[in-house]
């Protein structure tokens, strides 16, 4: 009779045993974005902002429409139209699927036309 315990796939640990965590401290730095002050926007983020705004407009959706869609509140939607915070990957992907537009066109076209402003 065949077990019904499949063998653990060699990318995983077996259960109870820990990763090593990598203290903050002793990470090397593998990018050169700029350090932010808090309240300081990533550029990237002002970016996406301004093409979800243009998308969302083009599409003729209201700031609280898209705001329902995902489940925020329309204040929210206007902060981050207006590149007044960072958002995260699951929230651009929440703003890309209410628009009907693919996440990573959204993200690759927002960092072209970063590119071109430097």
């Amino acid at each position: 009779m065949p077990s019904n315990e499949s063998s653990p796939s060699p990318d995983v640990p077996p259960r109870g045993h820990e990763l090593p965590m990598a203290r903050a401290s002793t990470m090397p730095k593998i990018d050169n974005r700029p350090q932010l002050q808090l309240g300081q926007v990533y550029p990237i983020c002002r970016e996406l902002a301004a093409l979800v705004r243009q998308m969302r407009r083009s599409q003729g959706v209201t700031q609280k429409q898209l705001a329902t869609a995902i489940g925020v509140s329309t204040s929210n939607i206007n902060q981050l139209e207006r590149g007044h915070f960072n958002f995260s990957v699951a929230r651009l992907i929440d703003l890309a699927e209410a628009l009907g537009i693919d996440p990573a066109w959204l993200l690759a076209t927002a960092m072209q036309s970063l590119k071109e402003k430097q």
